[in-house]
Formats: C-alpha cells, sequence, structure tokens
C-alpha cells in the first residue's frame, strides 16, 4: 500500500468513525421524545359529588311525599332517595318540572 492510499483509508475511517458517532447522537436525542409519545396522557381526578342541603322547615317536596304515601317524611329521607336513585341532576330536574315542580 502507499502512503496516499494509507492516508485515504484512514481519512475514510475517521469519516465513519464520525459518522457512526454523530447517527449515535441523534439516535440519543430523539429517544427522550419517541418514548414520551409512548406515554398516555394522566387521568384527570374524578369530580366531587354535589353538595346536597336539607332546609330545616318542611317543603313542598315532604308534603307532597306526605299526601303520596300517607305518612311523614323527613328531608334526610328525600335526600337519601334522590340520591340512591341513580338520576343524574338533569334527570331530576327534568322530572319535577314535569309534576309541575
Amino acid at each position: 500500500m502507499n502512503s496516499r492510499t494509507s492516508q485515504r483509508a484512514r481519512r475514510l475511517e475517521t469519516y465513519s468513525i464520525a459518522a457512526v458517532l454523530m447517527a449515535a447522537v441523534l439516535v440519543a436525542a430523539a429517544a427522550p421524545v419517541a418514548l414520551a409519545a409512548q406515554n398516555p396522557p394522566p387521568v384527570p381526578p374524578p369530580a366531587a359529588p354535589p353538595v346536597v342541603t336539607t332546609p330545616a322547615q318542611q317543603t313542598a317536596a315532604q308534603a307532597a311525599a306526605q299526601a303520596a304515601t300517607g305518612k311523614a317524611v323527613t328531608n334526610d329521607q328525600i335526600s337519601t332517595a334522590i340520591k340512591n336513585s341513580g338520576l343524574s341532576q338533569q334527570q331530576i330536574q327534568a322530572r319535577l318540572q314535569s309534576a309541575g315542580y
């Protein structure tokens, strides 16, 4: 091998090593971005249920329940029945409106 061929071979080897190092740097820089894209977004916490307050005096709902059942019903019993019904707030409001309340 002559010296000119030997210099070209060394230069080519140097360029090859530089190209491999550059590729490794690019892959290492892109890895966190690619891995972050694989994670799903966090799940938002569930919404807190609405706070229900019951009045101290007799309400129209109590009077209607008493007229329908023939016995006294407390606001707490009405509130518990509504909570346990599984109906949404919109469904309860629609039923009350259709009943004339």
